[in-house]
């Protein structure tokens, strides 16, 4: 797991577009090994992929995440 990557693309989230964030979702999950590359991002991934990055904001020194994921509901 890339931790510098991960964190440069949750900085990317804060002003990305619905389509941009997605990608960037998806790439998180692929390098933190919450889906598998070529996988795609359904609404229980997302989730997943969520709570993944809830989890570990603190001990991977995360940015502070959007809103509307650090609350986000399935």
């Amino acid at each position: 797991m890339n931790v510098d990557f991960i964190k440069a693309q949750v900085r990317l989230l804060q002003g990305a577009s619905s389509s941009e964030r997605e990608t960037l979702i998806k790439n998180i999950g692929v390098c933190a090994g919450v889906i598998r590359p070529g996988e795609y991002v359904t609404p229980q991934r997302k989730h997943a992929i969520t709570l993944w990055l809830q989890t570990n904001a603190v001990r991977l020194r995360l940015p502070q995440l959007p809103l509307d994921l650090s609350s986000q509901k399935p």
